[in-house]
């Protein structure tokens, strides 16, 4: 879709607003071995069901109800400046969808429609971050007709990746956001929520860089909503394939899961799958990277920090090499306290009560990180207290275990993955993503990576370079998922952009 009015708008808005298993028992069945649909099934239960018309079904959807937290600009909800174009696609896509449905069942008497759009929420078996087994939640949506005993094909499995939440009731299994608008292409839209939330809310803690746990929870949900459709007689077509997506907090998921697809998963699981492309855009790639390079931009650095560390406390000591995870921030955040919803917590305490959101990015600002030694450890830097201390035996060590459990690379991607990033993006630096582009396309040689700019105007940027809130991360995370949206696949978000 074509935004650049709509930046425009959005940028006289913000300005104004500046104003114990054992090991063995933990291994599910198709993890080195076969997946054999029903019989090796992940799916635990389903315990929600929702049905729309298509038109339902659109409004649900819509960014000014699905964002209506984050989009709210001084009382002005500005999905109202793209729910339009949004509803005209949908329109389009809706009537796609009336013409198969009308060859597969035809109307009933009354010359109705005789479909609608099906969303499923369920819990699945999987591996938590700690290697125990879990139940986790999901969502999956998709279009199906309604005549009892006739089977539906879906074209297309598209597994998306959440990104960071306003809060607990905005993940999928919470909430229909605009991402099961994809549903309208035909596809059955996989949503995990990813340990820490949904039902498992308050048990494990969201492990935003930790790659392994990441895809294998992806893995399973996606095995068990092909379960969740196969129960209501829908299939993935013989010819048909999935696309995989995420934006912002959420991109690790994708790329860890294009990566275990092309060099670990059974031929049965990449027989149910099909994998085709994926995209990931405007989000972390490398932990390490982004502590290494931008050290002394304390704007960004402490919540992202804050995400990693609260991140590595979700692994089994074992990965820790000898290390907890509050050992490496400062000691301050093992002392001092401060006040929360009544409560009077550690700032350690604090930083896990808050990190995983929006919210959590105006909550930990109340944490004071003037300097680097205010966010770091002593031991893990220079004398001055103003770098990173390289040889300190803690700062390898975090290095170590940063990038063995973020590792994307040793392979060479085969099939189309697509890549972009803001370069106004004041929260996930840009030249960060666009290190991790050069390294996976082997420095521009494999033409199976691909990259892009995403379009945001300079204008935006320097009218909110003021505002204490990561807005142009924010906007074109947002813009980033209504595009994913509605682009049937990857490579058309690039066509979208150039149009």
């Amino acid at each position: 879709m074509n935004y650049r009015l709509i930046w425009v708008a959005l940028a006289t808005i913000l300005a104004m607003a500046s104003c114990k298993d054992s090991a063995e028992d933990n291994q599910l069945p198709y993890h080195g071995g076969e997946y054999n649909g029903s019989r090796n099934s992940t799916l635990a239960s389903v315990t929600r069901s929702e049905s729309y018309t298509p038109e339902d079904f659109t409004k649900q959807v819509m960014p000014g109800k699905a964002f209506e937290n984050i989009l709210s600009v001084r009382g002005f909800n500005l999905g109202a400046l793209v729910d339009p174009l949004l509803s005209r696609k949908a329109k389009k896509l809706t009537q796609r969808l009336d013409t198969l449905f009308q060859r597969e069942v035809g109307t009933d008497k009354n010359g109705q429609r005789r479909w609608q759009v099906e969303s499923y929420v369920f819990n699945y078996t999987t591996l938590a971050s700690t290697g125990e087994r879990v139940q986790l939640s999901g969502r999956v949506t998709f279009p199906n007709n309604t005549v009892s005993g006739t089977a539906h094909e879906v074209q297309t499995l598209s597994l998306c990746s959440h990104m960071a939440v306003w809060d607990s009731t905005n993940v999928p299994t919470n909430k229909l956001g605009i991402t099961p608008m994809r549903a309208l292409h035909n596809s059955a839209v996989i949503e995990p929520d990813f340990q820490g939330f949904g039902v498992d809310e308050g048990k494990h803690i969201f492990g935003c860089c930790l790659a392994e746990p990441l895809q294998r929870q992806m893995t399973d949900c996606t095995l068990a909503a092909l379960e969740v459709m196969r129960k209501h007689d829908v299939r993935l077509a013989d010819d048909g394939y999935s696309t995989c997506w995420g934006a912002s907090l959420g991109i690790l998921a994708p790329l860890a899961f294009s990566k275990y697809y092309e060099t670990q998963a059974p031929a049965s699981v990449r027989k149910a799958i099909r994998l085709r492309s994926t995209f990931a855009g405007g989000g972390p790639t490398d932990s390490w990277d982004y502590l290494a390079l931008y050290q002394d931009d304390f704007y960004v650095l402490p919540a992202q920090y804050y995400f990693t560390i609260v991140a590595l406390a979700s692994l089994p000591p074992n990965q820790l090499k000898g290390y907890k995870a509050s050992d490496f921030l400062a000691d301050r955040y093992m002392t001092d306290s401060i006040m929360c919803k009544g409560k009077n917590m550690l700032y350690y305490d604090f930083v896990h009560y808050t990190t995983g959101s929006y919210y959590s990015r105006s909550m930990l600002g109340k944490i004071n990180v003037t300097s680097l030694d205010s966010l770091l450890p002593a031991d893990m830097l220079t004398a001055d207290g103003k770098s990173l201390d390289m040889n300190s035996p803690k700062t390898k060590a975090l290095k170590q275990i940063l990038e063995e459990q973020g590792n994307l690379y040793g392979y060479s991607p085969s099939l189309p993955l697509y890549l972009a990033h803001c370069k106004y993006d004041e929260c996930q630096p840009y030249d960060i993503a666009r290190k991790f582009y050069n390294k996976i396309s082997a420095h521009h040689t494999n033409p199976n990576v691909h990259w892009a700019d995403i379009p945001y105007p300079k204008v935006l940027a320097s009218l909110t370079k003021n505002i204490h809130m990561p807005a142009n991360h924010l906007l074109s995370s947002l813009f980033l998922t209504m595009d994913m949206a509605v682009a049937e696949d990857p490579e058309d978000m690039y066509k979208q952009w150039e149009d």
